[in-house]
């Protein structure tokens, strides 16, 4: 529980007793004076508005029967003192002493008054041990945990303004057994905000492991931000928790150097004083430097390779062709899973993870388009390696085949000889032109028995049918008319 109280002048309480009295010559006096002369005074003079329960402004002077009566409540014979002095007491209408009975009244109440202040001198008074009302401790409670959206008072009473006007006055200060429930509330609440750590503790604003780290990840993409603002996506919100995959891995980064390539690289301007000026760390950038202007080596990186040559090959100091290609790469190389997941059974390990894009096997179709000058349709296959060198390397093509046309697949090995056979089928079909034009001739009906016609003409079916199907002879199929209507 966090509890806060202040004190104001605590005195020793040994030195209060030691000076609580006058001197004992001068007490014995004024006690005597008061019975034997001053409070006859009060009585002839004061006693018919200052006695009883309705006595003038609450002030019962026949209620001080003796001079330690008188000790106790001090403040009313100031105030006494004050209305003989001004000889605004008694009022113009009642009785009044005379001139020398005023001033032995004065006089007595004027040394009791200073003996008082003199026996008192140095003593506080009562000290009120106060609490912190409730601005104080929400402020207080900000400043030791750092955050400043706490309100640990919400549910406290108002603090109330006392006589004075002001909410910090000890005595309107109080503390009721409620209230004291209410603290140790707000101080679990406080506890709640708590963060355990290897070396201490610290305070979050969240009280959800899953908020917290979000808070984490937040400031993280915060201070990245700084070094981030080439190209950034319109819709990129580094603010936002739930932001998509696509939206992680799309955001997109600067080459700050590519303005200051050349005076970088004929020496002019060291790399830590262009790292000073954008506001990054000198040791990263000169790594970034170093990589992007080393020769590139054939049997390196191709990677590296491309990138350095983008790097070189950049002439309007346009650094988004070599972000994107960095981001291509990124998003094929990497894959990026929601923070919340690391360390779960079966989730990531961490929030980026490469993938591998080495495959042992990769299937492709190509689509054949009959060229529209009616050459031949050429197809080359080839293979290279990836800058790494060929060493080791090797490339089959696996049953490569043609596949369409309502037929089965034919492999690529069986083309040539399908070329000779249809160059055969040709010359043949030719030949026998005399043979087919006699069959079709002789075709009576929708549907003539194809079979039959070509036993008896001696000709081939499926070529006897392709003839009937180019004369409109033989059995026609649907016919499909498109783009004449349209579905509502």
């Amino acid at each position: 529980m966090l509890r806060f109280f202040h004190c104001h002048g605590l005195r020793p309480f040994f030195l209060t007793a030691a000076i609580c009295c006058s001197p004992l010559g001068q007490a014995a006096d004024l006690a005597k004076g008061y019975r034997a002369e001053i409070r006859p005074l009060l009585d002839e003079f004061c006693f018919d508005c200052h006695s009883g329960e309705d006595a003038e402004a609450e002030i019962d002077l026949a209620s001080f029967k003796s001079l330690a009566d008188i000790r106790r409540n001090t403040k009313i014979w100031i105030k006494v003192e004050e209305m003989l002095s001004s000889r605004q007491m008694p009022p113009k209408k009642a009785d009044k002493p005379s001139d020398a009975q005023r001033e032995q009244l004065r006089r007595w109440v004027h040394t009791f008054l200073i003996g008082e202040a003199r026996a008192r001198a140095g003593d506080p008074g009562r000290v009120v041990l106060r609490r912190l009302n409730n601005d104080e401790y929400n402020y207080s409670v900000r400043d030791l945990t750092g955050v400043a959206s706490l309100n640990p008072t919400r549910e406290f009473p108002i603090d109330g303004a006392a006589g004075e006007g002001f909410t910090n006055v000890g005595d309107a200060l109080v503390m009721s057994p409620a209230l004291v429930g209410k603290f140790l509330d707000a101080g679990k609440e406080v506890a709640k905000h708590a963060v355990l750590l290897p070396d201490g503790i610290r305070f979050s604003e969240h009280v959800t492991e899953r908020d917290r780290a979000d808070e984490l990840m937040t400031r993280i993409r915060r201070f990245y931000a700084g070094y981030v603002n080439v190209g950034r996506q319109s819709g990129d919100n580094w603010d936002d928790p739930a932001a998509s995959r696509a939206n992680v891995i799309n955001r997109n980064g600067s080459i700050p150097t590519l303005e200051e390539r050349d005076a970088l690289g004929g020496g002019g301007e060291p790399v830590a004083a262009v790292a000073g000026e954008r506001g990054l760390n000198a040791k990263y950038l000169g790594s970034l430097w170093t990589m992007l202007n080393r020769a590139g080596d054939p049997s390196g990186s191709f990677l590296l390779n491309n990138i350095r040559g983008r790097w070189r090959a950049a002439t309007d100091g346009n650094p988004r062709p070599i972000v994107d290609a960095v981001h291509r790469w990124q998003q094929a190389l990497w894959r990026f899973d929601p923070i919340g997941h690391i360390g779960r059974q079966g989730g990531p390990t961490a929030w980026m993870n490469p993938e591998n894009i080495t495959q042992p096997t990769v299937a492709f179709r190509l689509e054949l388009q009959p060229p529209a000058d009616g050459s031949d349709v050429v197809v080359y296959l080839g293979a290279s390696d990836v800058g790494d060198g060929n060493e080791n390397d090797f490339v089959r093509w696996r049953h490569p085949r043609l596949v369409g046309g309502g037929k089965a697949d034919l492999s690529m090995r069986d083309v040539p000889g399908l070329a000779r056979r249809l160059a055969r089928l040709r010359r043949e079909t030719l030949g026998d032109t005399a043979g087919f034009l006699a069959a079709a001739a002789a075709a009576t009906g929708d549907k003539p028995d194809v079979g039959a016609l070509a036993k008896r003409h001696g000709v081939d079916a499926d070529m006897l049918a392709a003839w009937l199907d180019y004369l409109a002879l033989g059995p026609g199929g649907p016919v499909t008319i498109d783009g004449l209507f349209t579905r509502k």
